[in-house]
């Protein structure tokens, strides 16, 4: 749970909000074709109940108040990696600290998979 406190009040945001939200943004960016499981727990999770989940291949976690944000991805066959990344990490940054005035201090992509056309 990170909080923030404000002039209003403090905001209280869960880690499956900062999933959801890293998840949709990379999802979004040209050649990845979907997030992949980051860890045992969710590849069992996923053969289990045979769904995707909101957090698949992205762990947040906190430290000195930034975020630092690894995420487990496959993109399609054929295209430039490293620019695919770049472009995650320039999205993904931009996205979390607008929408939550939270610094990311750090994002680690991992290409897990590289699928057909």
């Amino acid at each position: 749970m990170v909080q923030i406190n404000n002039e209003n009040g403090k905001v209280s945001l869960t880690p499956e909000f900062f999933s959801d939200l890293v998840g949709q943004t990379a999802t979004k960016c040209f050649g990845v074709s979907g997030m992949s499981d980051g860890n045992t727990w969710q590849s069992i999770r996923s053969l289990l109940s045979q769904k995707d989940y909101a957090d698949k291949g992205v762990r947040v976690t906190v430290k000195d108040g930034k975020l630092n944000i690894e995420l487990h991805i496959k993109i399609s066959y054929g295209l430039n990696i490293e620019v695919i990344v770049k472009a995650i990490t320039h999205n993904v940054k931009y996205v979390v600290e607008e929408v939550t005035g939270i610094p990311v201090a750090q994002i680690r992509v991992y290409v897990d998979e590289i699928l057909p056309e």
